[in-house]
């Protein structure tokens, strides 16, 4: 059979500091077929051949000079959270994918191409509760529109968080649980069996008998 020739065109095209300068052959496949290669120009001048698919998956977005300058002393977790951020944005093998770059949320230029400058914007987390969170849900990952933020603000910021209203007031499950110290998964568990509103959030939690003599 010969060589598939169908492929996309990505000359022209910029994947964090590498742009695209033209095709450049083939790599052959271990179980048979081949890939196309790429040429390409790093930010700092370099040029080099790499895969397409590590190009359009952001698994390459340098030449490697900013492997030496990953992280600053004391940033590692910062790192992870880029790196995290990054991949579920780019990366269709990544498991958040679907929920992410498969709805079409994408990282700003300036963060895909520079951990630095992410950090730049972001500055450090308070403390190992937080994490990144986009303020508004719908919206890319950019300065404006991101912040630290711990599990619980972000649990309150899901587009999915279900709204109750009871007596007038309207909040979310997790405000919900708060008020009435009533876990969320038993006001969830509730409702889906049916419970009004108010009954899910109104009614006492059962407590075992205590059977200690």
């Amino acid at each position: 059979m010969g060589r598939n020739n169908s492929y996309i065109d990505l000359t022209g095209q910029r994947f964090g500091r590498l742009t695209v300068l033209g095709r450049d052959g083939f790599r052959r496949r271990n179980r048979g077929g081949s890939i196309p290669l790429w040429s390409v120009r790093c930010d700092c001048g370099t040029e080099k051949i790499v895969v397409g698919a590590n190009l359009r998956r952001g698994l390459t977005t340098s030449c490697g000079c900013t492997y030496a300058i990953r992280h600053p002393p004391g940033t590692k977790y910062e790192y992870k959270i880029y790196i995290g951020m990054i991949q579920r944005c780019t990366n269709p093998k990544s498991p958040g994918y679907k929920n992410y770059g498969g709805k079409g949320v994408s990282v700003c230029e300036r963060w895909r191409a520079s951990f630095l400058a992410f950090l730049q914007d972001m500055g450090r987390r308070p403390s190992s509760q937080y994490s990144i969170d986009r303020i508004d849900s719908r919206g890319d990952y950019t300065p404006d529109n991101c912040r630290w933020a711990t599990w619980l603000q972000q649990g309150r910021n899901k587009s999915t968080n279900r709204i109750l209203t009871v007596d007038g007031l309207s909040m979310t499950v997790s405000a919900w649980s708060e008020k009435v110290n009533i876990s969320k998964s038993t006001i969830l568990m509730r409702l889906n069996r049916g419970w009004s509103m108010e009954q899910a959030v109104k009614t006492p939690v059962r407590r075992a008998p205590n059977l200690t003599v």
